[in-house]
């Protein structure tokens, strides 16, 4: 079996997972102007979520946003039953 990095996953975020990536948006505006800063606090940096619960992601994304908070001593920021879209596993 091959997967490429560029393949999409579906994942459904857990509560911590949704306000930590808030809270990199956040940290990321606090580095812009006062007035960019505004204008990007305003949207919302969560993922369109389907209708249970999953989110869509490459999987190159998924381990640069994630990937140094996953450890066995954190808090799960998405459920760990991946699903894999762009082929047949």
């Amino acid at each position: 079996m091959k997967i490429n990095l560029n393949d999409t996953v579906k994942i459904r975020l857990t509560n911590a997972g949704r306000k930590f990536l808030l809270d990199q948006h956040t940290a990321w505006c606090m580095t812009l102007s006062p007035t960019t800063r505004e204008n990007q606090l305003a949207f919302n940096p969560l993922p369109k979520e389907d209708d249970d619960g999953y989110s869509k992601w490459q999987m190159h994304c998924l381990f640069s946003t994630f990937g140094s908070n996953i450890s066995m001593c954190l808090p799960l920021l998405f459920d760990t039953n991946i699903i894999y879209e762009d082929g047949q596993w």
